[in-house]
């Protein structure tokens, strides 16, 4: 079977954990699980989350922030609304 796109994929790592990645519609992947799971269905759990999670804002920032140091989460949100129509657009 070929893989449909978007899609996300399972597989088992070369450690023997469970791992999960996601590509778009062009095939690319552009997200991947940076957590080994020891079982599958964590796995899935995880897929799950990220599914249901759509409607979870978006906030920019830089590695070391705490939240009260975030820019702007409106003008985050705007942009990231503007990035997906642009990309949905292509």
């Amino acid at each position: 079977m070929q893989r449909p796109f978007p899609s996300f994929l399972i597989h088992v790592d070369e450690n023997g954990h469970w791992r999960w990645n996601f590509a778009s519609a062009n095939g690319k992947i552009i997200a991947s699980s940076k957590v080994a799971y020891t079982q599958k269905e964590g796995c899935r759990r995880a897929i799950q989350m990220l599914i249901q999670a759509q409607d979870v804002p978006v906030l920019v920032g830089r590695r070391g922030q705490t939240p009260g140091e975030l820019e702007n989460p409106e003008q985050a949100v705007e942009q990231l609304e503007a990035a997906t129509a642009e990309a949905k657009a292509e």
